[in-house]
């Protein structure tokens, strides 16, 4: 099968928060994450194929944590969970998915100042 993305996938275990009409708020941690999606284990929760959600990742930003929403869609469905497709995505919410990426680390996204 040959492979779709644009840019190279990391393994990356990291809390996140889905939110689905459906069901309400899921928990489930990432299993891998790119800039144009990521898989999400959920355990023995399903969501349904080609549905839209956001995911959102808490991060610490400075001396606080702030939430970033991810607009995504369903694009697999796996036993154990789900691969999404990230849709328009805020500046705020790509810088913090960029520099999870950079780092590998949820927790360490730096404070920047607009000069």
């Amino acid at each position: 099968m040959m492979e779709r993305r644009w840019s190279i996938r990391k393994l990356i275990a990291m809390d996140v928060a889905l939110m689905y009409d459906g069901l309400g708020m899921v928990r489930g941690k990432t299993r891998d994450i790119s800039m144009e999606g990521m898989f999400i284990v959920t355990g023995s929760i399903t969501l349904p194929y080609n549905v839209p959600i956001d995911i959102v990742l808490e991060m610490a930003e400075g001396k606080d944590r702030k939430s970033h929403r991810l607009p995504a869609l369903v694009v697999r469905v796996a036993e154990d969970g789900v691969g999404t497709m990230f849709r328009n995505m805020e500046v705020g919410a790509l810088r913090a998915l960029q520099c999870v990426l950079d780092t590998g680390q949820p927790e360490r996204l730096p404070s920047y100042s607009i000069a």
